[in-house]
């Protein structure tokens, strides 16, 4: 029991230091440091400022963000072509929300 239990806690997500410290860099970025009343100039600005002062051992944050940002755009284009026979309503609002969220960060 105890071997099956420890296979679990390793093939969950964010269950290494890498990953959690990425984590925790992009919901600080997110949430705590990204100015929402900044334009989009001042806001890739912050973003290399960000990465700079609070990550400087990091290869880099700020083309990761956008790659991130990307794919998710990606990901909610294709949920949206589902539409609600295959996506729940619920599903369908919950992306719509994240990505109104996301658009307000980039």
């Amino acid at each position: 029991m105890k071997f099956i239990l420890v296979l679990i806690l390793n093939s969950l997500p964010f269950a290494t230091d890498i990953n959690v410290g990425l984590g925790i860099a992009v919901k600080t970025y997110l949430d705590d440091y990204l100015k929402l009343d900044t334009s989009t100039e001042e806001r890739a600005a912050a973003k290399l400022q960000y990465a700079d002062k609070y990550l400087p051992n990091s290869v880099n944050i700020a083309e990761d963000l956008d790659v991130a940002f990307n794919f998710f755009d990606a990901l909610y284009e294709g949920v949206k072509t589902l539409g609600d026979k295959e996506v729940s309503k619920e599903d369908l609002a919950a992306w719509a929300g994240a990505k109104e969220y996301l658009a307000k960060r980039k």
